[in-house]
């Protein structure tokens, strides 16, 4: 199919393997000074409990990204040198102010369905880490509760999925989220 002079292409200018996806809600592309991004407005749903948003790992240095109060650098394609630093920043939604909270980190190898089977093996070979604590929900006049932790851990360069769990201790609501964690070598980095 001819374009005409001066037409613009759209999607046909993609990679072959790039597929459109379409979150609902009000989307468009931007073309920032750096790389393309695509922004998304998501519908949670009237009274379907606890949420949270995506995950993002960041650089633990303050960027240009803010959200709410905070200023995140993420890190693109969620790339982390073995034995460094990391941001891990997500949104709470559904939570009230002063809820009691508990949390659980899980990194493990791949995407693996059958996780807690291998869990044992894996965290004692130092191929997955889990990492559970208690916290206080603090949500600002928004109704957000925005959670920044810093983390690091002694695990071998590859693919993680990096997973966050959520439970509010009092209405025992749960919400979790995962992302791909890419450990590269140090000296690749």
């Amino acid at each position: 199919m001819a374009r005409r002079p001066g037409a613009r292409r759209h999607f046909d200018t993609l990679p072959h393997w790039w597929t459109p996806y379409h979150p609902g809600g009000d989307w468009r592309w931007e073309r920032p000074s750096r790389g393309q991004v695509l922004f998304a407005q998501r519908t949670l749903g009237i009274g379907a409990g606890l949420a949270l948003s995506d995950l993002v790992i960041a650089e633990t240095r303050a960027g240009t990204w803010a959200r709410g109060g905070e200023r995140l650098a993420p890190i693109p394609g969620h790339q982390v040198a073995t034995g460094s630093t990391f941001r891990l920043f997500h949104e709470l939604y559904r939570a009230r102010h002063g809820d009691s909270i508990r949390v659980q980190i899980v990194v493990s190898p791949g995407r693996s369905k059958d996780l807690l089977a291998r869990m044992t093996e894996l965290i004692s070979q130092r191929y997955a880490m889990s990492l559970a604590f208690d916290d206080i929900a603090v949500v600002d006049a928004d109704g957000v509760a925005r959670v920044s932790r810093d983390l690091s851990g002694d695990l071998h360069a590859g693919a993680y999925n990096l997973e966050v769990v959520v439970r509010n201790r009092g209405t025992g609501e749960t919400a979790s989220r995962s992302t791909e964690l890419i450990l590269v070598p140090a000296d690749r980095k």
